[in-house]
């Protein structure tokens, strides 16, 4: 009889976040005191980050080719007020 062997199997797990955008509006109330009708804040990330490394001892991140720059990672922050 002849087992299955693991011995070749990989992790094949991969997480990687490209963008991700977060707005809040301030409560009226708060703003209101300071003659703003509207504001609200926000932050924009791309390429936040990038989880794969099926060998361990040879890492190479598969996310970008080996011929060109890495992709970069890119916040943004934004303030928006309406008067």
């Amino acid at each position: 009889m002849i087992a299955d062997s693991d011995f070749w199997k990989i992790s094949n797990f991969r997480c990687y976040v490209r963008n991700i955008s977060l707005n809040y509006t301030l409560p009226a109330k708060w703003v209101k005191p300071l003659h703003i009708s509207n504001c609200a804040v926000g932050v924009v990330a791309e390429n936040l980050f990038d989880f794969y490394n099926p060998y361990p001892k040879r890492y190479r991140n598969m996310y970008s080719a080996s011929y060109a720059y890495p992709k970069l990672r890119n916040i943004s922050m934004s303030l928006n007020v309406s008067f």
